[in-house]
Protein backbone atom coordinates (compact mmCIF):
# COMPACT_ATOMS: atom_id res chain seq x y z
CA UNK A 1 0.00 0.00 0.00
CA UNK A 2 2.82 2.39 0.90
CA UNK A 3 4.47 1.76 -2.46
CA UNK A 4 1.34 3.10 -4.16
CA UNK A 5 1.28 6.30 -2.10
CA UNK A 6 1.97 9.32 -4.29
CA UNK A 7 3.18 11.35 -1.29
CA UNK A 8 5.59 8.59 -0.22
CA UNK A 9 7.06 8.34 -3.70
CA UNK A 10 7.37 12.11 -4.00
CA UNK A 11 9.00 12.42 -0.56
CA UNK A 12 11.44 9.62 -1.38
CA UNK A 13 12.44 11.32 -4.63
CA UNK A 14 12.85 14.72 -2.98
CA UNK A 15 14.92 13.27 -0.13
CA UNK A 16 17.12 11.40 -2.59
CA UNK A 17 17.71 14.55 -4.67
CA UNK A 18 18.41 16.63 -1.55
CA UNK A 19 20.95 14.07 -0.36
CA UNK A 20 22.63 13.89 -3.78
CA UNK A 21 22.77 17.68 -3.99
CA UNK A 22 24.37 17.95 -0.55
CA UNK A 23 27.02 15.36 -1.44
CA UNK A 24 27.78 17.20 -4.68
CA UNK A 25 27.92 20.52 -2.84
CA UNK A 26 30.40 19.13 -0.29
CA UNK A 27 32.65 17.64 -2.97
CA UNK A 28 32.58 20.87 -4.99
CA UNK A 29 33.45 23.02 -1.97
CA UNK A 30 36.36 20.72 -1.09
CA UNK A 31 37.72 21.02 -4.63
CA UNK A 32 37.29 24.81 -4.52
CA UNK A 33 39.31 24.95 -1.30
CA UNK A 34 42.13 22.98 -2.94
CA UNK A 35 42.11 25.33 -5.96
CA UNK A 36 41.78 28.51 -3.94
CA UNK A 37 45.24 29.81 -4.88
CA UNK A 38 44.30 29.63 -8.58
CA UNK A 39 41.21 31.79 -8.18
CA UNK A 40 38.78 29.01 -9.09
CA UNK A 41 35.09 29.75 -8.67
CA UNK A 42 31.87 27.79 -8.89
CA UNK A 43 29.80 28.39 -12.01
CA UNK A 44 26.23 29.42 -11.38
CA UNK A 45 23.29 31.54 -12.52
CA UNK A 46 23.54 35.25 -13.37
CA UNK A 47 20.57 37.61 -13.22
CA UNK A 48 20.69 40.65 -15.50
CA UNK A 49 17.51 42.73 -15.64
CA UNK A 50 14.81 40.36 -16.87
CA UNK A 51 17.30 37.82 -18.23
CA UNK A 52 18.70 34.76 -16.47
CA UNK A 53 21.99 33.40 -17.82
CA UNK A 54 23.65 30.06 -17.06
CA UNK A 55 27.43 29.96 -16.67
CA UNK A 56 27.58 26.13 -16.73
CA UNK A 57 25.63 26.13 -20.00
CA UNK A 58 28.01 28.76 -21.39
CA UNK A 59 30.90 26.39 -20.68
CA UNK A 60 29.14 23.38 -22.22
CA UNK A 61 28.17 25.47 -25.25
CA UNK A 62 31.79 26.60 -25.62
CA UNK A 63 32.91 22.98 -25.78
CA UNK A 64 30.08 21.59 -27.91
CA UNK A 65 29.44 24.45 -30.34
CA UNK A 66 32.83 26.21 -30.23
CA UNK A 67 31.37 29.68 -29.67
CA UNK A 68 31.25 32.28 -26.90
CA UNK A 69 27.55 33.12 -26.98
CA UNK A 70 25.83 33.94 -23.69
CA UNK A 71 23.30 31.27 -22.75
CA UNK A 72 19.90 31.93 -21.23
CA UNK A 73 18.65 29.32 -18.77
CA UNK A 74 16.59 26.93 -20.93
CA UNK A 75 13.32 25.27 -20.00
CA UNK A 76 14.20 22.18 -22.03
CA UNK A 77 16.70 19.35 -21.60
CA UNK A 78 20.28 20.65 -21.73
CA UNK A 79 21.21 18.19 -24.47
CA UNK A 80 18.45 19.67 -26.64
CA UNK A 81 19.56 23.20 -25.81
CA UNK A 82 23.16 22.43 -26.77
CA UNK A 83 22.80 20.02 -29.67
CA UNK A 84 21.74 22.54 -32.28
CA UNK A 85 24.81 22.38 -34.50
CA UNK A 86 25.57 19.91 -37.26
CA UNK A 87 28.65 17.78 -36.60
CA UNK A 88 30.73 16.21 -39.36
CA UNK A 89 33.90 14.14 -39.08
CA UNK A 90 36.42 14.88 -41.80
CA UNK A 91 39.37 12.54 -41.27
CA UNK A 92 41.09 13.83 -38.15
CA UNK A 93 38.93 16.96 -37.86
CA UNK A 94 35.54 17.81 -36.37
CA UNK A 95 33.48 20.25 -38.43
CA UNK A 96 30.86 22.13 -36.38
CA UNK A 97 28.23 23.97 -38.44
CA UNK A 98 25.94 26.38 -36.58
CA UNK A 99 22.42 27.51 -37.48
CA UNK A 100 23.88 30.31 -39.65
CA UNK A 101 25.73 27.60 -41.64
CA UNK A 102 29.04 28.95 -40.38
CA UNK A 103 31.76 26.32 -39.95
CA UNK A 104 34.38 25.92 -37.26
CA UNK A 105 37.04 23.23 -37.41
CA UNK A 106 38.66 21.41 -34.49
CA UNK A 107 41.43 18.86 -34.09
CA UNK A 108 41.98 17.02 -30.82
CA UNK A 109 45.28 16.26 -29.12
CA UNK A 110 45.24 13.68 -26.31
CA UNK A 111 47.93 13.82 -23.64
CA UNK A 112 49.42 10.37 -23.06
CA UNK A 113 52.26 11.09 -20.65
CA UNK A 114 53.70 14.15 -18.95
CA UNK A 115 56.07 15.14 -16.19
CA UNK A 116 55.78 17.95 -13.67
CA UNK A 117 56.09 21.17 -15.68
CA UNK A 118 56.99 24.57 -14.16
CA UNK A 119 54.07 26.98 -14.42
CA UNK A 120 56.11 29.65 -16.21
CA UNK A 121 57.10 27.11 -18.87
CA UNK A 122 53.50 25.96 -19.29
CA UNK A 123 52.41 29.60 -19.59
CA UNK A 124 54.36 29.87 -22.85
CA UNK A 125 52.19 27.15 -24.34
CA UNK A 126 48.98 28.71 -23.04
CA UNK A 127 49.96 32.06 -24.56
CA UNK A 128 50.28 30.70 -28.08
CA UNK A 129 48.19 32.72 -30.59
CA UNK A 130 45.89 29.73 -31.02
CA UNK A 131 42.31 29.12 -29.91
CA UNK A 132 42.37 26.18 -27.48
CA UNK A 133 40.00 24.33 -25.18
CA UNK A 134 41.74 22.11 -22.63
CA UNK A 135 39.68 19.58 -20.69
CA UNK A 136 40.71 17.13 -17.98
CA UNK A 137 38.44 14.32 -16.87
CA UNK A 138 38.68 11.92 -13.91
CA UNK A 139 36.37 8.98 -13.38
CA UNK A 140 36.73 6.38 -10.68
CA UNK A 141 37.21 2.69 -11.45
CA UNK A 142 37.22 -0.38 -9.24
CA UNK A 143 40.46 -1.73 -7.79
CA UNK A 144 39.81 -5.12 -9.41
CA UNK A 145 39.61 -3.51 -12.84
CA UNK A 146 42.94 -1.74 -12.36
CA UNK A 147 44.74 -4.74 -10.89
CA UNK A 148 43.64 -7.02 -13.74
CA UNK A 149 45.28 -4.65 -16.23
CA UNK A 150 48.46 -4.36 -14.17
CA UNK A 151 48.88 -8.12 -13.77
CA UNK A 152 50.35 -8.30 -17.28
CA UNK A 153 53.04 -5.78 -16.35
CA UNK A 154 53.74 -7.67 -13.14
CA UNK A 155 54.16 -10.92 -15.10
CA UNK A 156 56.61 -9.35 -17.57
CA UNK A 157 58.68 -7.82 -14.77
CA UNK A 158 58.92 -11.22 -13.05
CA UNK A 159 60.17 -12.79 -16.29
CA UNK A 160 62.91 -10.16 -16.60
CA UNK A 161 64.05 -10.92 -13.03
CA UNK A 162 64.32 -7.18 -12.42
CA UNK A 163 63.57 -7.39 -8.71
CA UNK A 164 64.45 -3.73 -8.07
CA UNK A 165 61.96 -2.39 -10.62
CA UNK A 166 59.39 -5.01 -9.57
CA UNK A 167 59.62 -3.87 -5.95
CA UNK A 168 59.59 -0.20 -6.95
CA UNK A 169 56.43 -0.64 -9.02
CA UNK A 170 54.72 -2.38 -6.10
CA UNK A 171 52.05 -3.92 -8.34
CA UNK A 172 51.99 -7.08 -6.23
CA UNK A 173 51.07 -5.02 -3.14
CA UNK A 174 48.02 -3.28 -4.62
CA UNK A 175 45.69 -6.16 -3.82
CA UNK A 176 46.44 -6.06 -0.09
CA UNK A 177 43.20 -6.04 1.89
CA UNK A 178 44.44 -3.34 4.26
CA UNK A 179 45.44 -0.99 1.45
CA UNK A 180 42.91 1.85 1.27
CA UNK A 181 43.41 3.19 -2.23
CA UNK A 182 41.04 4.52 -4.86
CA UNK A 183 41.81 4.42 -8.56
CA UNK A 184 40.67 6.56 -11.44
CA UNK A 185 41.14 6.95 -15.16
CA UNK A 186 42.33 10.32 -16.41
CA UNK A 187 41.91 11.97 -19.78
CA UNK A 188 43.46 15.28 -20.85
CA UNK A 189 42.56 16.58 -24.28
CA UNK A 190 43.32 19.79 -26.15
CA UNK A 191 40.94 21.01 -28.85
CA UNK A 192 42.68 23.25 -31.38
CA UNK A 193 40.09 25.43 -33.12
CA UNK A 194 40.15 27.43 -36.36
CA UNK A 195 37.56 29.05 -38.59
CA UNK A 196 39.68 28.25 -41.67
CA UNK A 197 40.36 24.56 -42.32
CA UNK A 198 43.60 25.39 -44.15
CA UNK A 199 44.94 27.19 -41.07
CA UNK A 200 44.01 24.37 -38.68
CA UNK A 201 46.88 22.05 -39.63
CA UNK A 202 49.41 24.85 -39.04
CA UNK A 203 47.85 25.66 -35.66
CA UNK A 204 47.95 21.98 -34.63
CA UNK A 205 51.58 21.70 -35.73
CA UNK A 206 52.50 24.77 -33.67
CA UNK A 207 50.71 23.44 -30.57
CA UNK A 208 52.25 19.99 -31.02
CA UNK A 209 55.76 21.42 -31.36
CA UNK A 210 55.42 23.36 -28.11
CA UNK A 211 54.11 20.28 -26.29
CA UNK A 212 57.10 18.24 -27.45
CA UNK A 213 59.42 21.00 -26.19
CA UNK A 214 57.79 20.53 -22.78
CA UNK A 215 58.35 16.77 -22.95
CA UNK A 216 54.61 16.09 -23.09
CA UNK A 217 53.80 12.96 -25.10
CA UNK A 218 50.58 13.29 -27.06
CA UNK A 219 48.73 12.03 -30.12
CA UNK A 220 46.46 13.65 -32.66
CA UNK A 221 43.14 11.81 -32.55
CA UNK A 222 41.59 10.39 -35.72
CA UNK A 223 39.61 7.16 -35.25
CA UNK A 224 38.58 8.15 -31.71
CA UNK A 225 37.99 11.82 -32.41
CA UNK A 226 34.19 11.64 -32.07
CA UNK A 227 34.36 9.74 -28.77
CA UNK A 228 36.97 12.12 -27.33
CA UNK A 229 35.05 15.19 -28.51
CA UNK A 230 31.83 14.22 -26.72
CA UNK A 231 33.63 12.93 -23.63
CA UNK A 232 34.74 16.51 -22.94
CA UNK A 233 31.20 17.28 -21.80
CA UNK A 234 30.21 16.41 -18.22
CA UNK A 235 27.16 14.58 -16.85
CA UNK A 236 25.02 11.93 -18.48
CA UNK A 237 23.22 13.94 -21.14
CA UNK A 238 22.18 12.22 -24.38
CA UNK A 239 24.27 14.40 -26.67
Amino acid sequence: INSLSNKLITDFENNYLDSAFQKLENITNNILNDLNEFGAEKLGIIFENDNVFSNPLFLYNRIANLNNNDCLVPIIDLSDALGRSIYTISGDKMVVTDYKEKNKFASLLSIKEYQETPSNTLDKFLQLPIELIITEIFYFVSKKQVISKLCGQDYILKITNDSILLNHKGINKLDAANLDLQFCNQQISIAVIEEDENKLDAAVAKASTELFKLGIIHVKEDLNIEQIFWSQLPANFAF
